[in-house]
């Protein structure tokens, strides 16, 4: 059992916090987590500019809301917000129960986005749905809310960025999301075709001739025993079909895309990311059955199962 330790952070106004003893809530860039260290990092197209400016811009506005709303109450209790005024210590203490006041107030008024519990978890999910809280699960969906107005207000109220500036940012990382959808559908498709298929038409030519060798070996009583082996070759000829059919359908999307005249790259991703993504959502489930199935020296790519079972 681990003792539960607290975070001084020598403020008299600010009480210990007590600090979890879970790795939850860990920010290091080399987190111990019991018995190992993990590395985190953005991946080598991505930058942390955009999440650590918007984070940091929204803590201002909040910290200005709660200053702003803390001078008027005690403005109206009339009280000076000038600290180099004297004041009693009765005083003192009627201005800390003041804002003490508006930091709970505040606290019941958005108490609906505090959770305590799992938050990876489906109860979460059920639960910020009843708290009626937003449950943006694809980045399009995200990117949206972005040029949200009282969004495009707050980084304009702190000089932040203004609205052309965040307009613009929102048309380019649309796009950028886009094109790297369409070239991941476009590698998805080369990776089935030139691949997948190769190897699993091979395989099925395997099975199949093993089959008519031993056909003409066997007797006709024991040719009944060939019938796990003929099934096998439906199985993944059945495969076979479904892999051409869900790549032509994903060539399709992306060729419809690559001839969209459309200019308005919010809408482009609205109406592809859906597409695209369930056709290669499509795709890699038959090419997962056949991965399972397909013999090891056939398969050209590196399994799931070498990648992280093997030692």
């Amino acid at each position: 059992m681990k003792r539960k330790v607290s975070t001084i952070m020598e403020l008299h106004s600010i009480a210990k916090i007590p600090r979890d003893t879970t790795d939850r809530n860990r920010t290091s860039p080399f987190a111990f987590t019991g018995n190992k260290f993990e590395f985190r990092a953005v991946g080598s197209s991505q930058t942390c500019a955009t999440p650590v400016t918007t984070i940091n811009t929204i803590i201002a506005d909040s910290l200005i809301y709660l200053a702003d709303l803390i001078e008027k109450r005690l403005k109206e209790a009339g009280f000076t917000t000038d600290r180099a005024v004297n004041i009693s210590t009765a005083e003192e203490d009627e201005r800390e129960d003041i804002i003490n006041a508006v930091i709970c107030d505040t606290l019941k008024e958005h108490y609906d986005v505090v959770f305590n519990g799992n938050n990876y978890s489906e109860e979460w999910t059920e639960i910020a749905k009843e708290r009626g809280l937003p449950n943006l699960s694809t980045a399009p969906e995200a990117l949206a809310v972005y040029t949200a107005k009282k969004n495009i207000d707050m980084f304009a109220r702190l000089g932040v960025l203004s609205e052309t500036e965040q307009h613009a940012r929102s048309n380019i990382t649309n796009e950028f999301f886009l094109k790297s959808l369409v070239i991941e559908g476009q590698s998805m498709v080369q990776l089935a075709e030139n691949y997948v298929l190769p190897a699993a038409l091979q395989y099925q030519k395997n099975v199949a001739d093993s089959i008519i060798v031993a056909a003409q070996v066997l007797d006709k009583e024991a040719a009944g025993l060939l019938a796990p082996q003929k099934q096998l070759v439906a199985k993944v000829t059945g495969l076979i079909a479904d892999l051409m059919r869900t790549t032509q359908a994903l060539k399709s999307v992306l060729d419809k895309e690559k001839n969209e005249d459309e200019e308005d790259p919010q809408r482009m991703l609205h109406v592809y990311h859906p597409a695209i993504s369930s056709g290669m959502r499509d795709v890699r489930a038959v090419c997962d059955a056949l991965e399972e199935m397909i013999d090891d020296a056939l398969w050209p790519l590196p399994k799931y199962s070498e990648m992280l079972f093997l030692v």
